[in-house]
């Protein structure tokens, strides 16, 4: 026991909180994590504060959400991360196609893999056409 009240203390520690508690270098910031600690503390005194004054059920949904709340991060950073994926491998591998020819049967986003699938060769694909037939279409094979 220091013999400080938690009163005392708190004014001790407004009286401080505008200087900036981190250790600071010549031409750096250090991660100085006794301040951070003390800063994650203090939220929490906070919100223990805060959420004592509430009835019982929304006490226990206070704290449901601030316990998930990093979950909750974490599932949406998952779920971005693997549709940015996703979206990065389905148009490489348009692209990769799209050189060839475009699907004319069934939509020009689909590859040709998925184009002519249901066909019995995927050489001999009526829904797909190669980029000379297209020009040819449009009057400008002879250059091809």
């Amino acid at each position: 026991d220091t013999g400080v009240g938690e009163e005392e203390f708190e004014e001790a520690r407004a009286a401080k909180a505008g200087s900036d508690l981190r250790a600071k270098g010549a031409d750096f910031v250090t991660v100085d994590w006794g301040y951070y600690e003390q800063k994650e503390r203090d939220r929490k005194r906070r919100f223990t504060r805060t959420v004592a004054g509430l009835a019982w059920t929304q006490q226990q949904l206070m704290n449901c959400l601030e316990h998930g709340q990093s979950w909750v991060a974490l599932l949406c950073i998952g779920f971005t991360t693997g549709a940015i994926a996703s979206a990065i491998g389905i148009g490489c591998d348009w692209f990769s196609e799209v050189r060839y020819g475009l699907c004319t049967g069934k939509g020009f986003w689909v590859g040709r893999y998925q184009c002519c699938g249901d066909a019995a060769s995927i050489e001999k694909c009526d829904d797909w056409t190669e980029w000379r037939e297209m020009a040819e279409v449009w009057g400008g094979g002879e250059a091809l």
